[in-house]
């Protein structure tokens, strides 16, 4: 089953199924950029310092993508887009219309993450202050580097121009 795939300079998601697409690399201290793409009740997700094996949202890190719009159903704070999954809800929505391009930017430094998506920071956050809450359920807070990658869960996203910057 075909899921990933790549053509004109994007990169895309067809469907789930096709679990996490990672770097080869790992990344310890970097900024990423990129910008991504939903189709209508869309789910997805960027992977930070991430090992291969395991489920990236708690072995790693997950920033969570979605049609926060659109989804079918109610989305708890955490879940809405620019969110560290389960960890770090988003302090606003800055979302694009759905079929419009979004750019996101995540610089990891250390214990900080900060993103921007659409050039709005969404999330300022100390690692420091979520592991003593969190830290159980994520071990992957505590990790310094990992793979970065995106996420297969249900429809087509489209990813283009992803830079990462070692730091």
């Amino acid at each position: 089953m075909k899921v990933w795939g790549a053509e004109k300079g994007v990169i895309y998601v067809d469907k789930g199924g096709g679990g996490w697409l990672l770097t080869e690399k790992e990344f310890s201290d970097f900024e990423l950029r990129a910008e991504y793409k939903m189709s209508k009740g869309a789910n997805s997700g960027v992977a930070l310092r991430t090992p291969v094996e395991g489920d990236p949202a708690y072995v790693g890190m997950e920033i969570q993508l979605i049609d926060d719009e659109g989804w079918p159903g109610k989305l708890a704070d955490w879940q809405h887009t620019g969110s560290i999954y389960n960890v770090v809800p988003a302090a606003k929505l800055n979302n694009k219309p759905i079929g419009e391009w979004n750019t996101i930017r995540i610089v990891c430094v250390g214990s900080k993450v900060k993103i921007e998506v659409n050039g709005t920071t969404v999330v300022d956050a100390s690692l420091e202050d979520s592991k003593e809450k969190h830290g159980a359920k994520h071990p992957g807070l505590s990790r310094g580097k990992g793979h970065v990658g995106f996420q297969s869960y249900n429809t087509r996203v489209e990813f283009r121009n992803v830079f990462i910057k070692p730091l």
